[in-house]
């Protein structure tokens, strides 16, 4: 299990623009750490401080020298953060709370051999969330079986976002490299380019400049060629959404969400 937390505060906010550079080498193999460091410089990108960002990896230690690992992948790690959290976020802040790695049925997978719990469920994960006092949350669930989770974390001011849904395996890229694919096409489509340097992607469908977290998630949908279907709820209540309900009938909060 691999989770990364984040937390951000609006008065810290700003917004850096530029060309998106390989800061990071690309880990062959290790998709699943590539699906962290990526989405860690692309907080960056966004104004989220180092400080305030917080990676939960495996056994606490990090694949190479220049990222941070703060926790191992287990049930008391998580409770630790989460009550750091608790006290120090506002309803000013933005959680951004992102998943990848493995997961199943009871829920998102664990260090093994540092948690024989074997997993953190649904319902902790849901008391974890519900621990948080902020303005909005904005969730990213890369694991299988991923949209089990909405039904249980489904809630007002969340936007929730997974690559598969309540019965399906989600997987890694297919053609564009070492990341699992749909978080792949979501941080493309955040910064306006593919990671793996095939030239520039458009997310912005209303063109105002900024990507919106629906924008976002039809994007990376509508791009994703892997047998699982993306799922997405804003309204609070737990029903997954498809990418084609998303893009025609729902999703009205999440176009007002941004990183």
């Amino acid at each position: 299990m691999t989770n990364i937390v984040m937390m951000k505060r609006e008065t810290e906010t700003h917004l850096l623009s530029g060309t998106f550079m390989r800061l990071y080498s690309l880990r062959r193999n290790n998709r699943y750490w590539n699906d962290i460091i990526y989405m860690n410089f692309i907080l960056l990108m966004h104004g989220y401080e180092a400080e305030n960002i917080y990676i939960v990896y495996k056994d606490g230690v990090a694949e190479d020298p220049y990222t941070t690992v703060d926790y191992p992948a287990t049930n008391p790690s998580m409770n630790t953060l989460f009550d750091d959290l608790s006290t120090e976020m506002g309803s000013r802040d933005t959680l951004f709370f992102y998943t990848t790695n493995h997961g199943g049925y009871g829920g998102i997978s664990v260090w093994n051999p540092m948690d024989s719990a074997g997993v953190l469920t649904h319902n902790h994960v849901a008391s974890l969330l519900d621990s948080i006092t902020c303005q909005h949350m904005i969730i990213v669930m890369e694991q299988c079986v991923s949209g089990k989770f909405i039904e249980y974390i489904s809630a007002p001011e969340r936007v929730i976002l997974t690559a598969c849904g309540d019965d399906e395996g989600s997987a890694g890229c297919d053609t564009e490299g070492q990341w699992d694919e749909f978080v792949y096409h979501f941080m493309s489509g955040l910064i306006g380019w593919h990671l793996n340097g095939d030239g520039a992607c458009d997310a912005d469908f209303n063109q105002d400049g900024d990507i919106s977290m629906r924008e976002a998630f039809v994007y990376a949908a509508a791009m994703d060629s892997r047998s699982e279907t993306p799922r997405y709820n804003d309204n609070g209540n737990g029903v997954m959404y498809t990418m084609g309900q998303v893009a025609w009938n729902t999703g009205w909060y999440g176009d007002s969400i941004f990183l």
